[in-house]
Formats: C-alpha cells, sequence, structure tokens
C-alpha cells in the first residue's frame, strides 16, 4: 500500500491506482488474482492470459491558479488495456473511469480522497496492433487519466 504526499505523487501516486484498480476493478476471467492482470509495466510473454491493464506511466503538472501562491497539481496516469476482444477491452475502459471517479474506492487501506486523489477526467484511444511476445493481434486501448491532488 503505497501513501502519497507532494513529495511521492509521481511515483506513489501510480502505485496507489495501480492498488484501488486491483482492489475494484473485476478480471474479467474470474480466475487471477489481480496482481496478475494489473500490473506497473509492460509484460512481453505469450502465455500471460488476456485482458491485461498496464499502467506504466506517470507525470505531475503544477499550475499557479492565482497571483499568490496557490497552485493546481494534476497527476497524469498512462495506462494501457491489452485484450484479445473489443468487448472486454471496452468494457474494462468504462470501469476504470467509473472506479477512479468515485473518491470512496480504496487500495484496500485507504481511500482515493484521503490520500488527496480525485478524478479530473480521462482521454483514450483504440490502437490496436501487435506487440512483441504476443502472436494474435492486440485490441489496444491507451488512457490517460487525470487526478487532482488536493493535500
Amino acid at each position: 500500500m503505497a501513501t502519497v504526499d507532494r513529495n511521492t505523487l509521481e511515483n506513489n501516486g501510480l502505485l496507489f491506482v495501480r492498488d484501488v484498480l486491483r482492489e475494484n476493478l473485476t478480471d474479467p476471467l474470474g480466475t487471477r488474482s489481480a496482481s496478475d492482470w494489473i500490473v506497473k509495466s509492460p509484460v512481453k510473454n505469450e502465455n500471460i492470459s488476456l485482458p491485461m491493464v498496464v499502467l506504466d506511466q506517470s507525470s505531475v503538472k503544477d499550475e499557479r491558479v492565482t497571483f499568490k501562491d496557490a497552485v493546481k497539481t494534476t497527476l497524469s496516469i498512462g495506462l494501457m488495456i491489452w485484450a484479445n476482444k473489443i468487448q472486454n477491452r471496452d468494457e474494462l475502459n468504462d470501469a476504470i473511469k467509473g472506479i477512479l471517479s468515485n473518491d470512496l474506492n480504496t487500495d484496500g487501506t485507504n481511500t482515493m480522497y484521503s490520500q488527496g486523489l480525485t478524478y479530473n477526467g480521462s482521454d483514450s484511444r483504440n490502437s490496436d496492433g501487435y506487440v512483441q511476445g504476443f502472436s494474435e493481434l492486440l485490441r489496444i486501448k491507451e488512457m490517460t487519466v487525470n487526478l487532482l491532488f488536493l493535500k
């Protein structure tokens, strides 16, 4: 369980969101532990069962909001959904947005709200293609999730 503060936002924020998804996202196959299919870095192995959620990018942006010292901080997380079926890919995309937009969802210990994170929108695009290590065409959704950091 990662604890998020201003100094650890970029790295621990990504780990915390991964853990929130692991706690709340339902495996379409119903047979795996969350750590088997919701991961922090891409996996290149044909033995991996799809679908898979890969959180592999994060960035923090600070913007001055007023002439005083008020700052708006945004954590952006890049993730990909790898699936062999379009339906699984799209359903997971919708579920991820729903989970992260509920400030009361938890990583098993802490809520999004208690860690100072609140959903501020997302962008997504289909990016189907072949990935090294997989013999079949993958149905890929690339998402960027933006979370405001309010601590």
